[in-house]
């Protein structure tokens, strides 16, 4: 069994320009961003695509939109810094079929 998860980066709110910032939401999948635009609240609609071999520790990830907080490289959240992203998980069976979950 094969999962893909699909992230798809909507848009940011509070950044500052040359800030890193890292997300992760309780999970063993870390985002991390480097801010190049001069613009606090950029608009991105890019998607990621992930294939996981052994999915076990994500199967409790949540799909759907998420605001996720931004975090610093001390790991302590970025006054107001978030992202907004779109998750969906697709598990491939042996006959490579994509079944959403």
């Amino acid at each position: 069994m094969v999962t893909l998860i699909l992230l798809q980066v909507i848009a940011g709110r509070q950044l500052r320009y040359g800030q890193l910032g890292s997300a992760a939401p309780s999970y063993p999948l870390s985002l991390y961003i480097y801010i190049v635009e001069n613009t606090a609240h950029p608009i991105w609609n890019q998607t990621f695509n992930f294939t996981i071999s052994k999915p076990f520790p994500l199967m409790s990830l949540r799909e759907g939109f998420r605001c996720l907080q931004l975090k610093d490289s001390f790991n302590e959240a970025l006054e107001l810094a978030k992202l907004l992203v779109h998750i969906q998980v697709c598990i491939q069976n042996e006959t490579t079929s994509t079944i959403p979950t």
